[in-house]
C-alpha cells in the first residue's frame, strides 16, 4: 500500500470456482467424461441418465440409483454404473443382472461390464496398501494399521513404511517389484492402494504394472514437491472439483471426484440435540493459523455479524464432548475450506447435532440433502444474516424447512450411511476397485513408463505424531542410508535427498551431534547437485537456506559470508533455470522450526496456480514464484542483518528495513515476512522519534489486516492505534478499533494462541489489552457499552471472549471491577505479577 487508504476490506475468493471450472468444460457432459462427477452431477439435467450416474459415482448410489431405475432404457454406461451402485449396496445378483444386459460388442462399456463381473464373482481381491490415511477419527479402526485384514471380498495388506510392522516383513528400501514376484500367486495383489500422498513410496514402484489408486488430499500444498509421485498412479480420487481441476492441469493424469466414499469418512453420528440454541453461528478449528489467510478472510465476514449476532469462533482443538455440547447449542456451522465444497466429517457432526450448515453456493451439499444452506463469497456477510432471518421466522412458526429432523433423516436416506466403519470402508474399497478396473481403458493415461519415483517427505510433523517418533526416525534414517547418489540423478533427485536430510535434522534438534550430521548430509548433497547443475535456483537457494537454519537455529552463530552467499545469489537470480513444478524448497511443513521468511504454503499454492492458468493457456497471476523466491531471497539478508546484531539494536533494524521493503514490494503476499518487516517497524517507531517509520508501519499493518485480518488481534495494535493518534488519524485509530473488537468479541482460544507473528503466552496477550485501556476513549461504541455493564450489572463469564475476558481481568487489575468477579483470578494474578512494570506507562 503506498501510504493511502488506510481501511480493512479483505476479499474472500476461491482460486477457481465451480461456475469457472463448468463454463471451462463446457457442460455437465464433458466435466463426466472428464472424470468431475460431482460438478457434473450439479450440472446435469434433473432425473436425466447423466445425472443419475454421475450421483452414483460422486458416492450417494442410492439417490442416483433412484434416477437410473426410474429410466426405462439406460445406455450401456448407465447400465454397468448401476450395476456398481447395486454391487457398493452389497446386492450382487442384481448386479450381475444388470451387467449381463451389456452387449458383448467388444466396446468400452462392454469390456467394463466383463471386468466388474469379474470383481463381484470373486471372494478375494488383494489389495497392498502402500500408504495409509491419516487416522483422525478411528484410530483404532485395524484397516488403517493391521499388518493384514480381512474387509468383504477385500483382503488388504499393509506394506506402508509408515507402519511398525508391514505384510512379508517388507520395508520400502526394498524393490517391491521383486518382492511381489516372490509372493505365492493367491497373495499377489490386484491393485495398489494409496490413501494419501504424504509418505514416501516404495523402491521400484514405478516398475510395477500393476493399477495404482490414490486418495488424494491437499494437493496444492503437495505438487510443488511431489509431482512425480503423483504422476505414477493411475487413478487420482478427489473430495471436490477444485482439487480435481488444479491437479488434473498441473500434472495431466485424469482423476474422479467423489463426495462421500473417502478413508476419513465415519458413520453418520447418534442424533441428539438439547433444542436450547443460542449460539448463532459456530466456528471449531484453527481459526488464528496465519498460513491459511483465506480462512481468516472468510471468518473476519462472518464477524461482522457479531454485533447482531452471537458469533462463536472457537480456535484450537476442543475436547470431543465440549465439541458436541457446542454444536447442540448452534443454529449454524459453516464449511470452509480452500477448496470449495471440500467435505469433512464436520459436516455430520453438525447435522447429527441439529445444526444446520452453511456451505458454498454451487457445491456439491446442494445434491446430498437438506440441512444445507448455500452462501456467495461475494456477499458472505448478508447471505449468512439472510439465513438467521429466515431461521428465526421459520422456527417462531414451526415450519419444515428448518427442521434439525427431517433434515438428518433426508441426510441418511439421500448416504444410505447407517452401516459400521468397516461397511463404509468395504465401499470405499468397491470404488477403488473399480477405477482401478478401468485402467487401461479409454480415458484413463499411463506416465509411470517415463517417470521416476522421487524421495520426498512432505509431513514430517504429521507422521510424528501420527506414527510414532522413534519409529519415524528409524524409518527415515533407513530411507537416507539407502540414497543412492549415481548419475542417473538429476538436479530434483539431488534436491529431494538434500531436503529430506535437512528436514530430518530439524524434527530431530537432540542429540545435537544427530541433527549436525544430517545437515552436513544436506550441504554435500547440494554442493555435489549444484557442481554437477550449475545453473539451478532451487540446489542455490536451497544450499543458502539450509546453511542458514544451521547458523541461526543450531548454531547460533551466523557468518557474514553465509548473508554474502544470500546476495551472490540475488545477483545471478536471473540467469538461473527453475522449474518450480516438483521441486521442494526450503523446510516446508517439515516441524516447529520457525522459518520466518519462506510462506512454505502460500508459495506451494502460487505454483498450484501457475500452473493451472500454464495448461489452460489463461493469463498468469500478478506474481509468480520466481518472485516469491526473489522475495524471500530479500528477507533472509534482511532477517540475516537483525540477527547478526545478537539483540534488538536501531541500526541493525535500519540496516535490514531496506531488504525487508524490497522483500514486501517483489512478493507483498508473504504474511511470513510482512510479519517480520512490522516488528522491526515497531520497534524502529517506538525507538526513534521518526513520523516516517510510524506512516511505514500503518501502511505495512493495513496491508497485512487485508490478507490476514486475524494478525489484528496479535500485539502490535496497540502500537499501531498509538502511531495513528500520533500523526492526528484519529479516525483511523478507532475504525482500527472497531475492527478490534469485531473479532475479538467472537473468538475464544482454546488452545495457545498461534500464528504468523505469534505469541504464545497470556503474558503477551494482557499486555496488550491493558495497554489498549490508554485509547478508550475511542473505543467503539458496543465495547464501552458492555464495560458500563460489567461495571454496573456483573457479567456471565461463560458468554464472553478470551479477549473479553482479559479485559474484565485488567479492569479487576485496576479496582474498576472487583477481583472476586474475575474468572480464574488467581492465574490472572500470576501473569499480572510478571507484566506490572509494563502496564502503567504508555510508549512514548
Amino acid at each position: 500500500m503506498s501510504g493511502g487508504e488506510h481501511k480493512i476490506h479483505p476479499v474472500f475468493d476461491y482460486r477457481v470456482t465451480n461456475d469457472e471450472i463448468i463454463e471451462w468444460y463446457g457442460g455437465a457432459e464433458a466435466a463426466f467424461a472428464a472424470g468431475d462427477y460431482m460438478l457434473a452431477a450439479t450440472n446435469a439435467p434433473a432425473n436425466s441418465e447423466i445425472k443419475g450416474a454421475a450421483l452414483v459415482l460422486s458416492g450417494l448410489f442410492v439417490k442416483g440409483a433412484k434416477i437410473l431405475d426410474a429410466l426405462s432404457d439406460l445406455s450401456d454406461q448407465g447400465l454397468v454404473i448401476r450395476a456398481l451402485a447395486h454391487w457398493i449396496a452389497g446386492e450382487n445378483e442384481q448386479a450381475i443382472k444388470r451387467l449381463e444386459q451389456v452387449p458383448d460388442d467388444k466396446g468400452r462399456a462392454s469390456e467394463l461390464a466383463s471386468r466388474l463381473e469379474a470383481l463381484i464373482g470373486r471372494d478375494r481381491i488383494n489389495v497392498f496398501k502402500v500408504i495409509s490415511a491419516v487416522p483422525i477419527h478411528f484410530e483404532e479402526y485395524p484397516f488403517h494399521r493391521s499388518v493384514e485384514c480381512r474387509v468383504g471380498p477385500f483382503v488388504v495388506c499393509n506394506i506402508s513404511g509408515q507402519l511398525a510392522e508391514t505384510f512379508g516383513g517388507y520395508d520400502i528400501n526394498d524393490p517391491l517389484d521383486e518382492f511381489i514376484a516372490a509372493l505365492p500367486e493367491e497373495q499377489r495383489p490386484d491393485f495398489l492402494y494409496c490413501q494419501s500422498p504424504q509418505w514416501i513410496l516404495p523402491r521400484n514402484f514405478e516398475k510395477i504394472d500393476i493399477p495404482k489408486v490414490m486418495w488424494c488430499n491437499d494437493s496444492d500444498v503437495y505438487l510443488q514437491a511431489n509431482l512425480d509421485n503423483y504422476l505414477l498412479h493411475d487413478v487420482h480420487i478427489t473430495n471436490a472439483s477444485q482439487e480435481h481441476f488444479e491437479l488434473g492441469c498441473a500434472s495431466g493424469v485424469k482423476g474422479v471426484t467423489v463426495f462421500t466414499f473417502d478413508p476419513t469418512a465415519v458413520p453418520f453420528p447418534e442424533v441428539h440435540w438439547t433444542g436450547e440454541k443460542d449460539i448463532d453461528v459456530l466456528f471449531t478449528g484453527d481459526a488464528l493459523n496465519g498460513h491459511f489467510k483465506d480462512r481468516a478472510r472468510f471468518l473476519y465476514h462472518l464477524a461482522r455479524l457479531s454485533g447482531e449476532r452471537h458469533i462463536r469462533i472457537e480456535n484450537g482443538h476442543l475436547p470431543k464432548d465440549d465439541y458436541r455440547r457446542l454444536l447442540e447449542r448452534s443454529r449454524f456451522l459453516p464449511l470452509i475450506n480452500r477448496y470449495l465444497g471440500m467435505p469433512s466429517p464436520r459436516w455430520r457432526d453438525a447435522l447429527s447435532a441439529g445444526a444446520f450448515l452453511l456451505s458454498p453456493r454451487g457445491s456439491f451439499f446442494d445434491e446430498v440433502g437438506p440441512g444445507s444452506f448455500p452462501v456467495d463469497e461475494r456477499h458472505l456477510t448478508n447471505d449468512v444474516r439472510s439465513h438467521l432471518e429466515a431461521y428465526d421466522r421459520s422456527r417462531k412458526k414451526q415450519e419444515g424447512v428448518y427442521d434439525p429432523e427431517k433434515a438428518t433423516e433426508g441426510i441418511r436416506e439421500a448416504l444410505s450411511n447407517t452401516g459400521t466403519v468397516e461397511e463404509l470402508a468395504e465401499r470405499q474399497l468397491k470404488y477403488a476397485a473399480f477405477f482401478a478396473a478401468t485402467v487401461g481403458l479409454e480415458g484413463i493415461d499411463r506416465r509411470s513408463a517415463d517417470v521416476k519415483r522421487r524421495i520426498v517427505w512432505l509431513c514430517p510433523r504429521a507422521d510424528l505424531h501420527i506414527w510414532g517418533e522413534e519409529h519415524v526416525k528409524k524409518r527415515i534414517s533407513k530411507v537416507i542410508e539407502n540414497l543412492d547418489q549415481n548419475e542417473s540423478w538429476d538436479e530434483k533427485d539431488f534436491n529431494n535427498a538434500a531436503t529430506t536430510c535437512g528436514k530430518a535434522s530439524v524434527v530431530w534438534p537432540d542429540p545435537k551431534e544427530e541433527s549436525e550430521k544430517r545437515l552436513q548430509q544436506c550441504e554435500r548433497y547440494l554442493e555435489d547437485g549444484r557442481h554437477r547443475f550449475p545453473d539451478s535456483l532451487a540446489l542455490r537457494f536451497n544450499a543458502c537456506y539450509w546453511r542458514f537454519v544451521r547458523e541461526t537455529h543450531f548454531q547460533q552463530n551466523l557468518r557474514p559470508e553465509t548473508i554474502l552467499e544470500w546476495e551472490r545469489l540475488l545477483e545471478d537470480f536471473d540467469n538461473l533455470s527453475f522449474d518450480p513444478v516438483g521441486t521442494d524448497i526450503g523446510a516446508g511443513i517439515a516441524s516447529e522450526h520457525p522459518d520466518i521468511v519462506f510462506p512454505y504454503i502460500e508459495y506451494a499454492w502460487l505454483v498450484t496456480e501457475t500452473a493451472t492458468a500454464e495448461s489452460l493457456n489463461q493469463k498468469q497471476p500478478t506474481y509468480t514464484p520466481r518472485d516469491c523466491l526473489r522475495g524471500a531471497v530479500e528477507g533472509f539478508i534482511g532477517l540475516g542483518t537483525l540477527v547478526a546484531s545478537k539483540e534488538a539494536d536501531v541500526d541493525a533494524s535500519m540496516a535490514a528495513l531496506p531488504h525487508l521493503l524490497r522483500a514486501d514490494e517483489i512478493y507483498p503476499g508473504n504474511v511470513q515476512l510482512k510479519a517480520l518487516l512490522i516488528h522491526t517497524l515497531t520497534f524502529l517507531a517506538t525507538q526513534d522519534d521518526s513520523d516516517d517509520y510510524r506512516r511505514r508501519l500503518i501502511d505495512v499493518y493495513f496491508d497485512m489486516v487485508n490478507i490476514d485480518p486475524m494478525f489484528l488481534l496479535n500485539k502490535e495494535i496497540y502500537i499501531v492505534v498509538d502511531c495513528c493518534l500520533r500523526l492526528g488519524k484519529e479516525d483511523v485509530a478507532r475504525a482500527l478499533l472497531g475492527e478490534w473488537y469485531g473479532l475479538a468479541r467472537c473468538v475464544r482460544l482454546a488452545k495457545k494462541f498461534g500464528g504468523i507473528g505469534e505469541y504464545d503466552e497470556a503474558d503477551d496477550r494482557l499486555l496488550m489489552v491493558a495497554k489498549l485501556l490508554h485509547f478508550s476513549p475511542y473505543y467503539p461504541r458496543a465495547l464501552l457499552e458492555k464495560i458500563n455493564r460489567w461495571m454496573a450489572e456483573g457479567f456471565d463469564a461463560s458468554l464472553l471472549s478470551t479477549f473479553e475476558c482479559d479485559i474484565v481481568a485488567v479492569l479487576a487489575f485496576f479496582g474498576q471491577l472487583p477481583s472476586d468477579a474475575v474468572p480464574d483470578w488467581d492465574s490472572y494474578q500470576d501473569v499480572f505479577e510478571r507484566i506490572r512494570p509494563h502496564l502503567m506507562t504508555r510508549e512514548k
